[in-house]
């Protein structure tokens, strides 16, 4: 299930990437509730590989400032708070 989980969420995330969609960001959340429902392991991939590759890929790449003009961090602190709550 966390490998599962964790291969939507780079698909999520690489789709973001060219998109800007308020939807998705909230979908990266769900996954990553998921994720921390199956096993409190995910923070691993989750921190470590997702949420590090969007941010390095968000704040370097000319496409994806031109796509979110200055609001991708807004929309990486948010993602976590869109995922459901137990």
């Amino acid at each position: 299930m966390l490998a599962l989980v964790f291969v939507l969420m780079i698909g999520v995330g690489a789709w973001l990437l060219r998109r800007r969609s308020l939807l998705g960001w909230a979908g990266l959340g769900v996954l990553a509730a998921a994720g921390f429902w199956t096993v409190p392991v995910m923070l691993f991939p989750y921190v470590r590989a997702v949420m590090a590759w969007l941010a390095l890929e968000g704040l370097s790449s000319p496409a994806v400032k031109r796509i979110y003009q200055r609001s991708f961090v807004l929309y990486m602190i948010g993602a976590p708070a869109c995922s459901p709550r137990r």
